[in-house]
């Protein structure tokens, strides 16, 4: 490209970076749901058994080995939590372990996936959080005051009455629309 050398190029892929965040080891993020400035002050209530997608554009040969979120406020009494990436049919491709009753306190978590898993092809995805139990955590992200169409490609969804972890997969379905946006990044 006229005009770009190596070290403009490496100078606007390190800004990218610095926007998306970083996990709690420091490492810099593959993907974010939104740029980490505008989740400072912001949180997102969720219900208990709700799933939430957010959508990311990976590029595939991304290896993708953890997910992190930042907490706002801590949950209390949960009995399941986990994470998964889906494809942009919202077919579970990879997921954490069941985080059981280990409850969320504030501050960034960092979460490994099961196994580290490599971005088949170029394209929408979505990371996803599920809470099960009395007081989910509120996370940091951002709401819209209206709500988005959920034509595919959804930017953001829910899904409603999950009870356990699904297995690599799984089809989400019965999808709505939602406000929520929750700061998730890869690593």
């Amino acid at each position: 490209m006229a005009g770009f050398n190596k070290q403009a190029l490496d100078y606007a892929t390190g800004s990218q970076l610095a926007l998306m965040g970083q996990d709690t080891s420091g490492t810099s993020a593959i993907a974010s749901t939104l740029p980490s400035r505008t989740v400072l002050g912001s949180t997102v209530t969720v219900s208990s058994g709700q799933t939430d997608g957010q959508a990311v554009y990976l590029v595939a040969g991304q290896v993708i080995s953890n997910l992190t979120f930042r907490c706002g406020t801590a949950s209390s009494g949960l009995t399941n939590w986990w994470l998964n990436i889906t494809n942009s049919t919202y077919v579970v491709q990879a997921s954490t372990a069941d985080q059981g009753a280990t409850q969320i306190t504030g501050g960034r978590k960092t979460i490994a996936l099961t196994a580290a898993w490599t971005v088949p092809t170029t394209g929408v995805y979505y990371f996803t959080l599920t809470q099960i139990g009395t007081t989910p955590a509120v996370l940091n992200g951002a709401s819209t005051t209206a709500t988005p169409a959920l034509d595919p490609p959804a930017m953001v969804w829910g899904v409603n009455g999950q009870t356990s972890i699904p297995a690599v997969g799984y089809t989400y379905s019965g999808l709505v629309s939602t406000t929520n946006t929750i700061w998730i990044i890869a690593t």
